[in-house]
């Protein structure tokens, strides 16, 4: 596990390995990436136990047609709203700073 200053990257899956599997042509490169920060994460998990079904965070890294490496993650606006959290603004605003500062250098 490696630590990060905000969360611990836990697991990162290689998707082209599972490609390999099935006999299929992978249609870019590939990682999906877990991050966590517990003390977030246990805060989102008190208020709707169904939110751990998105934590820890999943961060897809992939690359686009051009070669160019780009980032997807769920909006952390929608986790909100799928599992009926509107008591943990301030937290949810840290999340997002988070994924966003583990992300931006992929983005540069």
């Amino acid at each position: 596990m490696r630590e990060t200053r905000h969360s611990s990257l836990g697991v990162a899956h290689d998707e082209e390995c599972d490609w390999r599997k099935v006999s299929a042509e992978q249609p870019s490169s590939q990682r999906m990436i877990l991050f966590g920060n517990p003390a977030l994460g246990t805060t989102f998990i008190a208020a709707n136990p169904s939110s751990g079904l998105d934590w820890p965070v999943r961060v897809l890294v992939y690359q686009t047609k051009d070669g160019s490496a780009n980032v997807a993650h769920n909006d952390f606006d929608w986790i909100a709203r799928r599992h009926g959290i509107s008591n943990r603004e301030t937290e949810f605003k840290m999340a997002i700073e988070v994924i966003e500062s583990v992300t931006s250098s992929v983005r540069q």
